[in-house]
């Protein structure tokens, strides 16, 4: 994944080994802009280092708030349900201080394969989830307020779409919309809106 913000530039490597231990574990560098040029900064891990973890699959950022996708996590449950980490810039440093996670999630539903972040509203997709077939995918939506594995609406891909990968890429637009590219050509691309929260 690929982030860019205030003169930063987050790349993430989810097939990085930095500990020499979990293969696949995955980082995202971080690069900052300067008068001599580009220059790396921080390198964020997960806290957990896990074989095939894929940390760093895709990424989102929106001010001081960045997602991490990690969609090959295993869960207690079942292998590579996925996971996706919340980090907030302070005093211009990184810091882990939350996570993204679905309580049905099965194997190989690869939440966090994709991610978008816009304001109080965040898209995660699963594109292995077997919503309508086989690898179908489901995109998942949470609000600022319920950021705690809440899940505020699910937005599916139009029937029989087996193999679409729904959610291989995501994109939030105003109001809040939501935009998602499948992998599979036969599907057309699709878009939701989210129910309106209320406090």
């Amino acid at each position: 994944g690929l982030a860019f913000s205030d003169g930063q530039l987050l790349v993430g490597s989810p097939r990085d080994d930095t500990s020499g231990v979990a293969r696949g574990s995955g980082s995202v560098t971080i690069f900052s802009r300067g008068l001599s040029g580009w220059t790396e900064d921080e390198l964020l891990v997960p806290p957990v280092l896990m074989l095939n973890g894929y940390f760093g699959t895709s990424l989102s950022l929106d001010g001081g708030t960045l997602l991490v996708g990690a969609p090959g996590v295993d869960s207690p449950a079942a292998p590579a349900t996925g996971l996706v980490h919340i980090f907030e810039r302070v005093a211009g440093a990184w810091s882990l201080t939350g996570e993204l996670e679905v309580s049905d999630l099965v194997s190989g539903d690869r939440f966090g394969y994709a991610v978008a972040l816009d304001g109080d509203w965040a898209a995660v997709g699963a594109m292995g989830r077997d919503t309508d077939g086989w690898n179908s995918g489901c995109a998942f939506m949470f609000h600022k307020k319920l950021m705690g594995g809440v899940v505020s609406a699910r937005l599916h891909p139009p029937s029989d779409t087996p193999r679409a990968r729904f959610v291989h890429s995501l994109a939030l637009l105003a109001h809040p919309r939501v935009l998602c590219s499948p992998a599979h050509s036969r599907p057309p691309r699709a878009r939701g809106r989210p129910p309106s929260l209320h406090p």
